[in-house]
């Protein structure tokens, strides 16, 4: 599905039905992935004594980093959830990817646009808005706003901090 054109009210509540259903299947997976990445970092850091992070001081330090990141993931098996969470996600991206590709004919469709940013972007939900940069707060508070006038529920993280309504 990759839209040109505008998109009929049939093929968007299709779309927004697929979306709502891919997204769920995510957000049930999620709690599962999150805890095999949480034990894989405490394992990795167990092993190398150096807490989870992605900036090394050293090649050497990445290179053990890496190896033993390797042998990690061998032993719990974390490639087979791992891939679970892509596959997840590459039906979403696809349905996010013909959304964007859709013109926005109505305040709706801009609510669509901006509910499938909102899954592209669900760190932003993830703290508090007080936390977040100037142009993070600025970009989750438009998409709440153009979510709550279309009357669209924002899909990204069921479980993140709730919005403030509109400003």
């Amino acid at each position: 599905m990759n839209f040109r054109r505008p998109i009929s009210q049939t093929e968007k509540s299709e779309l927004i039905a697929q979306f709502t259903s891919h997204y769920q299947e995510i957000e049930a997976f999620r709690p599962k992935y999150e805890a095999a990445v949480a034990r894989r970092e405490a394992e990795i850091a167990r092993s190398t004594g150096l807490a989870p992070h992605h900036t090394f001081r050293t090649a050497a330090e990445e290179d053990r980093h890496l190896a033993v990141m390797r042998v990690v993931d061998e032993e719990m098996g974390f490639d087979k959830i791992n891939d679970q969470m892509e596959a997840l996600a590459s039906k979403l991206d696809l349905l996010v990817q013909a959304i964007i590709s859709a013109p926005a004919q109505n305040l709706e469709d801009l609510a669509l646009k901006a509910n499938a940013a909102a899954t592209v972007l669900f760190w932003l939900w993830q703290t508090l808005p007080t936390e977040l940069d100037c142009p993070q707060a600025i970009m989750r508070d438009l998409i709440e706003n153009v979510c709550a006038l279309g009357g669209l529920n924002i899909a990204a993280n069921p479980r993140a901090i709730p919005p403030k309504g509109l400003n």
